[in-house]
């Protein structure tokens, strides 16, 4: 649809936009397949977009929804791509980190089911395991027979109802549920509930990424005191702040905490992490209602050597290695009025440049 500049660290190349959204969206992508969700002006709608190699971006023939779906590509059992999402009976709106994230507020969402669709038969259906109805499954991501999702369970007792975990399940055996180890919960004050839908503690986890026995994470939390770095310790008007974690699902499952962001920083937010080629990456930047920052993407290989960093541009909201290619999601002005108006948002396809060592 046309090409731009992505500019910075001297690093340079052109990257094709392949649709404008309307909205902000999460974008993934494996195996030459990207997806996507865009806005319709008429309804408000969302539907569903792939992009296979050698083809247009098409809407997929299943049902809109409200927000944008919390899709992701993955391996399916014989290795070809194949996509999984979410759909939920009352659907999340934006809560308060919306600025920070253009994350919906999964939290706060209920009723709902993980969903597979086959792109080969064009088929969508729920996927057993994650589609309890006593629980509300969301945020899923899929590597062959493995499956990782967030859940809140609202029959667990006190504020446990309100907080999300993270669960894991082989699709092949799906009556038994894994649950990783995750960061904490944020502070939930006084008259927190269930029937309230208040969960502002959380939202917990934001985005997941699986790649083999691996899982990557983003973690998000009010009310944490954050330490800056003129030595300062900040604890005020409930700073969020983001982390990004991995873990390991071989054996008992374990976790470790790669990096903590605090909004009062100018490394804000720390977003859409994703794993591929023994490889960690995660955006690091400002906020989303803070363009001028820069936003670049944190490559860390697990064997923990050297990261580097990959310029972005500005308002990039969400990224997804595929091979030597990225896909990220923007908004394509700034700076911007708010999070979520509908005008200029676009997702690009950008051929990788040669990364800065960090």
């Amino acid at each position: 649809m046309g090409v731009f500049t992505v500019w910075g660290g001297g690093a340079v190349a052109d990257a094709e936009v392949l649709a404008v959204t309307g909205g902000p969206t999460m974008v993934s992508a494996f195996g030459g397949v990207a997806a996507w969700s865009e806005r319709d002006p008429a309804s408000g709608m969302y539907r569903l977009i792939a992009a296979q190699a050698g083809r247009q971006p098409e809407p997929l023939p299943i049902a809109p929804r409200a927000v944008p779906f919390d899709v992701d590509v993955g391996p399916g059992a014989n290795r070809e791509p194949v996509l999984v999402y979410s759909r939920c009976r009352d659907e999340p709106g934006y809560g308060a980190l919306a600025g920070l994230t253009f994350v919906p507020a999964w939290a706060r969402a209920r009723g709902c089911d993980v969903y597979g669709y086959d792109l080969r038969r064009q088929k969508e259906a729920k996927l057993p395991g994650a589609s309890d109805r006593r629980v509300s499954e969301y945020l899923p991501s899929r590597w062959r027979n493995r499956l990782v999702f967030a859940v809140i369970d609202p029959q667990r007792p006190g504020m446990r109802a309100l907080q999300p975990r993270l669960a894991t399940i082989d699709l092949r055996r799906p009556a038994v549920v894994r649950y990783v180890p995750t960061g904490r919960h944020g502070f939930y004050p006084p008259g927190s509930s269930v029937r309230g839908n208040r969960t502002d503690g959380g939202p917990g986890v934001v985005a997941v990424d699986l790649y083999g026995t691996r899982v990557a994470f983003s973690w998000q939390l009010i009310g944490a005191r954050c330490s800056l770095t003129n030595g300062e310790d900040r604890n005020v008007a409930d700073p969020a702040t983001t982390e990004i974690w991995l873990a390991s699902l071989r054996g008992r499952a374990r976790s470790r905490r790669i990096s903590r962001a605090c909004e009062w920083e100018k490394t804000a937010i720390l977003q859409s992490p994703g794993l591929a080629g023994g490889r960690l990456s995660f955006i690091a930047g400002g906020p989303g209602i803070a363009p001028d920052l820069p936003r670049r993407l944190i490559t860390r290989p697990l064997d923990r050597s050297a990261s580097t960093r990959t310029p972005l541009p500005p308002c990039t909201i969400s990224a997804s290695r595929d091979g030597d290619v990225l896909y990220i999601s923007r908004r394509s002005t700034c700076p911007q009025p708010t999070p979520l108006q509908a005008d200029a948002y676009e997702v690009i396809r950008q051929p990788l440049t040669r990364p800065s060592p960090s």
